[in-house]
């Protein structure tokens, strides 16, 4: 789980970000509100997947502080 959460915060995706943005300010004007739809429903995704990963590791995390007080 924090591969995919280090990989999700990683350089790469800022510069996957910073390419989704070049190519979609390179479109013709009557394209760009849809890829803009688009891109931000998309991060929106990934986002999400950050913070599932995010809460799956504090609810392990909660479970073994819980264990080591029995």
């Amino acid at each position: 789980m924090v591969e995919v959460r280090d990989q999700l915060r990683g350089t790469d995706v800022y510069s996957m970000r910073s390419t989704m943005l070049a190519l979609n300010n390179a479109l013709p004007d009557e394209k760009k509100p849809e890829a803009a739809k688009l891109y931000k429903k998309f991060w929106q995704q990934v986002e999400a997947l950050d913070l599932a990963c995010v809460k799956k590791e504090q609810a392990l995390a909660t479970k073994k502080i819980g264990r080591a007080h029995v």
